[in-house]
């Protein structure tokens, strides 16, 4: 066992590649709150008060972001959400575990942009996509959208949050 994990350590590049590539996420570090809402039947909208809280861990090789929204109206936990973010080195690519109450969980490749990222799947026959921006005016804008086959693109999810730490 243990010449395999000396194999394996000989063919991971060192700690700096996965420090580097994660400071394209340095921006999220802090806690957030604000407002947004969630529509996944027309015309069923609910608001919800929202937070986000970001951590490097691992010494700067993963970002933890517990994510966790409060129904408006009835002040109760709806929304309840974990992940990790981690870079790849040996794919140059960037990925994302979430565990969303009460127990789903998927991973997906997460796409950097400028101050930002960008995720989605196939869900059935609908596609989904998640896009993360931060504003000039320094708010975590997020939007949720999906698309059923042969139809257009319809918003189900929306959420502004500032930094409060």
């Amino acid at each position: 066992m243990t010449l395999f994990s000396a194999i394996g350590a000989a063919q991971m590049p060192g700690p700096e590649a996965h420090v580097e590539a994660m400071k394209k996420f340095a921006f999220l570090a802090g806690e957030w709150k604000g407002e947004g809402w969630v529509e996944m039947i027309p015309g069923q909208r609910h608001e919800y008060e929202q937070t986000e809280r970001v951590e490097f861990r691992q010494r700067g090789t993963i970002v933890s972001i517990v994510g966790q929204g409060k129904d408006k109206a009835t002040g109760q936990l709806e929304h309840d959400a974990f992940a990790m973010l981690w870079f790849d080195p040996a794919k140059g690519q960037y990925g994302m575990t979430s565990w969303v109450f009460p127990g789903r969980r998927g991973s997906f490749e997460i796409r950097p942009e400028g101050d930002g990222f960008e995720w989605g799947m196939k869900s059935g026959p609908a596609t989904i996509r998640y896009r993360m921006k931060l504003t000039a005016e320094g708010v975590w804008h997020e939007t949720g959208e999906m698309m059923v086959e042969g139809q257009n693109w319809r918003r189900f999810l929306e959420f502004k949050v500032r930094r409060v730490k």
